[in-house]
């Protein structure tokens, strides 16, 4: 617990690290705070765009939630911008919501 509060000082004092973002979205999910990992991984794509897994992760959260059409959406986005086997990973993460 204490590593995660002092992680969580870090990324208040610097909230425009994408791996401490990253990595506080992944302790959300570990701990089934879906909706704050909803808003870690969103940082991290507003931060660096391309960090492809922040997108899987993004929209895996949004499962957790039940919220299909959010999770969709960041899939399609994903496919779009991506290519070999992260490209087919979403697509078959999208075939499954379907």
């Amino acid at each position: 617990m204490k590593g995660i509060l002092q992680m969580r000082s870090l990324t208040e004092k610097y909230p425009e690290n994408a791996d401490l973002q990253w990595n506080m979205g992944l302790f959300s999910i570990q701990s089934g705070q879906y909706e704050k990992a909803v808003a870690r991984f969103e940082k991290v794509i507003n931060i660096d765009a391309q960090r492809l897994d922040a997108y899987v992760q993004l929209a895996m959260s949004y499962v957790e939630l039940k919220d299909t059409s959010a999770a969709t959406n960041v899939l399609t986005s994903l496919i779009d911008m991506s290519e070999g086997d992260t490209k087919k990973n979403a697509v078959e993460m999208l075939e499954k919501l379907k």
